[in-house]
C-alpha cells in the first residue's frame, strides 16, 4: 500500500504538477541536519565515524544488474597521508545482483575535509578491482541482500507507477491536452497524451516555444529527484493529434544533465 501510494503520488507530479497529494518522511527526517544530503550514519568506532553516502547513480555504470553505494570512513584524529592531514576517507561498493553476495570495492580517495565530499584531495589511483563473494555475516553479504532486494522491488515500484496512470487516464489536464495512458517496454516508459481543439502546426509552435521546457523541468526533477532506484531508462511524452504523433519529447540522464543539478 506504502509502494503504491508512493507511486500515485509520481503519477500526479508527472501529468498535472500537484504538490499537495500527502506528505510523506523524507530522508532528511532521520538523519542529523549537520550531515551532507544523502548521508546516514552508520556506526562509530574509537578511532572513525562511518557513513553510508548516496552516490551519483544508484547503478554502477548504468548497468541495472550492479548497485552500488558509497561508504564514508571520517576520521576523529587527523590521519597524515602522504605529509597531509587527511580527515576522512571514501569507496564505493558494487554488488552484483545477478550472483549471490557477489561484490567489489572501489576506494575513491582520501580527503581534507571530515565527510569527504568534493574531489579527493589525494586521488586513489585507478586500478581495476577484483570481484568477490561476501561471507554471509560479512557487512558486504548484507549489503548485497538489502540492495538486491530493493533493486528486484524497482520494477514492481514502475509498473505500479504505468497502472495507476492507466487507472486515473483519460485524464483532461486543460482545454486541449489528455493524459490517454502509460506502457512500460524494457524500462522505458511512455506516456500518451492527446492534443484537441489545435492543429498540427500550432502544437508545434506551442511546444517548441513554451511545452518543451516545461516538461522537461519538470520530468527531469521527477527522473533525476525523486524516482530513486525506480528510475525508468528513459521516459517519453507521446504527444498524439488525431491518433498520429505530433512530437515525443524523451527524458533520460543525457537530457537532464543540464537541467537538474
Amino acid at each position: 500500500m506504502k509502494v503504491k501510494f508512493m507511486m500515485l503520488s509520481f503519477a500526479c507530479l508527472t501529468v498535472v504538477g500537484c504538490q499537495n497529494i500527502g506528505k510523506s518522511s523524507t530522508q532528511s527526517d532521520f538523519q542529523s541536519s549537520a550531515l551532507p544530503a544523502g548521508y546516514v550514519k552508520w556506526f562509530e568506532t574509537k578511532s572513525s565515524n562511518l557513513y553510508m553516502a548516496k552516490p551519483d547513480s544508484h547503478y554502477y555504470k548504468g548497468n541495472p544488474d550492479l548497485v552500488q553505494i558509497d561508504i564514508v570512513t571520517s576520521f576523529k584524529k587527523e590521519e597524515e597521508f602522504r605529509g597531509v592531514k587527511m580527515k576522512s576517507m571514501r569507496a564505493t561498493h558494487v554488488y552484483d545482483c545477478r550472483k549471490t553476495n557477489k561484490y567489489t570495492e572501489r576506494p575513491i580517495g582520501f580527503f581534507a575535509n571530515p565527510y569527504a565530499t568534493g574531489k579527493p584531495d589525494i586521488p586513489y589511483p585507478e586500478t581495476s578491482s577484483n570481484w568477490e563473494i561476501a561471507g554471509e555475516n560479512n557487512f558486504n553479504g548484507m549489503f548485497w541482500k538489502k540492495l538486491c532486494e530493493m533493486r528486484a522491488d524497482v520494477d514492481k515500484s514502475t509498473d505500479i507507477f504505468v497502472d495507476v496512470l492507466n487507472q486515473q487516464s483519460p485524464l483532461k489536464i486543460n482545454d486541449w491536452l489528455s493524459v490517454t495512458g502509460a506502457e512500460k517496454k524494457a524500462n522505458v516508459i511512455h506516456i500518451s497524451y492527446q492534443v484537441d481543439n489545435m492543429t498540427k502546426e500550432a502544437f508545434q509552435q506551442k511546444f517548441n516555444n513554451e511545452i518543451k521546457h516545461q516538461q522537461v523541468a519538470r520530468h527531469c526533477d521527477l527522473f533525476m529527484n525523486k524516482f530513486g532506484m525506480a528510475k525508468p531508462k528513459a521516459i517519453y511524452l507521446d504527444f498524439y493529434i488525431k491518433g498520429s504523433i505530433a512530437e515525443s519529447l524523451e527524458i533520460d540522464d543525457r537530457q537532464c544533465q543540464s537541467v537538474v543539478k
